[in-house]
């Protein structure tokens, strides 16, 4: 899409709050918005926040196509969406619903990219990002959020220590049937971080029941290993 016919034709749409019924199905079919050029972001977001309810109100798939679209602006444009204040106003008018899936957004964006485009942005802002909602700022960080927030540290594999470590300032992250200890073992980031992935570890079997849990082999190879590497780890003890 030409970046100069989208600003001339769509931006103005979404912008007036009188065409929303217009704007609800430019949402969903305009592709590739995280490609356009630097500096656009500064006026899609805000334009796309003025469909949020639009978009709650949605069905399931609109709504993660909307927080989908969303995600991609956060990525790969260069306009800081905590220093712009477009990520505040999400969080704060936004379902749960629509946070978790756009952190799911981010994950599959990044999980897509190369680690140029990781490590950009975790040090333009999603490093700051966490410490925020670790804070409780804007709003307090639900267990469910950081459950799917935990997918960044086997993503963003250079900074997975770093990011397990704000997520246990806050609620103990929740996985339940997503298949997470699986991952977590294939990532192999064990043997670099012990001390770190037991406490994870821990907190994360913390919010089990023991129900939903398809990949107890892991879980099992990855507390043997702990075990093996540092028998006194204190930690582990609820996991023993």
């Amino acid at each position: 899409m030409d970046p100069g016919w989208y600003k001339a034709h769509v931006l103005p749409l979404l912008a007036n709050a009188r065409v929303a019924a217009v704007s609800r199905t430019v949402l969903g079919r305009i592709p590739g918005l995280g490609e356009l050029v630097a500096g656009d972001a500064s006026r899609i977001a805000p334009a796309y926040l003025n469909h949020l309810a639009s978009a709650i109100a949605a069905s399931e798939e609109r709504s993660r196509m909307y927080c989908g679209r969303l995600a991609g602006i956060a990525v790969f444009d260069l306009i800081d969406p905590i220093d712009s204040g477009w990520v505040d106003r999400f969080l704060i008018q936004s379902r749960l619903r629509e946070r978790l899936s756009w952190v799911r957004g981010i994950t599959q964006t990044l999980r897509a990219s190369d680690q140029q485009a990781k490590d950009s942005t975790w040090d333009r802002w999603l490093h700051r990002y966490l410490e925020r909602r670790a804070h409780s700022n804007p709003i307090p960080l639900d267990a469910m959020e950081s459950g799917v927030m935990s997918e960044w540290a086997l993503v963003l594999q250079s900074h997975y220590a770093d990011i397990v470590d704000l997520l246990l300032v806050g609620p103990p992250p929740t996985v339940k049937g997503e298949m997470f200890y699986y991952r977590l073992h294939e990532a192999a980031v064990l043997d670099e971080a012990p001390a770190v992935t037991a406490r994870f570890l821990t907190a994360l079997h913390s919010q089990e029941n023991g129900n939903s849990i398809w990949d107890w082999e892991e879980i099992h190879s990855m507390v043997a290993r702990l075990i093996e590497l540092n028998p006194a780890e204190l930690t582990l003890r609820p996991l023993c």
